[in-house]
């Protein structure tokens, strides 16, 4: 039986079966690439909104004291882990914190308004949260 040259068969060659394959390959290597910058990006997230509310835990604990209580603190309290002025943070497997905080009169109101600063620091000692706010004294 003679060949037709006008007849083909339908389907793929092996080669456009290989170049298939590896487009799929590049994309898939891009796409797992992109899952992990987006896993990163979500840890740091998720680091960073604990020690936001580290952050605003503290804050709240030192404006409870409504400024009656709180005696200013060192000048290099949010630089070094100060007695008093300092303390560890650990939330479990998700990270640990060290708080660092400074109570400081405003120059403005000395006798009426206090800054209140909060610095939460990551393990390796980078700041991952800073909260400041202004807290009034109770009969100020």
């Amino acid at each position: 039986m003679p060949l037709d040259p006008h007849h083909r068969q339908a389907g793929f060659s092996l080669v456009e079966t290989l170049v298939a394959i590896a487009i799929m390959l590049v994309a898939v290597a891009s796409l797992s690439q992109l899952f992990g910058v987006a896993a990163a990006a979500n840890r740091r997230a998720s680091r960073r909104t604990l020690a936001s509310l580290a952050g605003r835990q503290k804050i709240e604990e030192l404006r409870s004291s409504k400024g009656t209580t709180l005696a200013p603190s060192p000048a290099e309290a949010l630089e070094a882990d100060v007695n008093g002025y300092s303390d560890f943070f650990d939330a479990g497997r998700a990270a640990s914190f060290v708080r660092r905080w400074s109570i400081d009169p405003l120059p403005a109101e000395p006798s009426s308004l206090l800054v209140l600063q909060v610095v939460v620091l990551g393990r390796a000692g980078t700041i991952e949260a800073r909260l400041v706010t202004l807290l009034r004294k109770e009969g100020a």
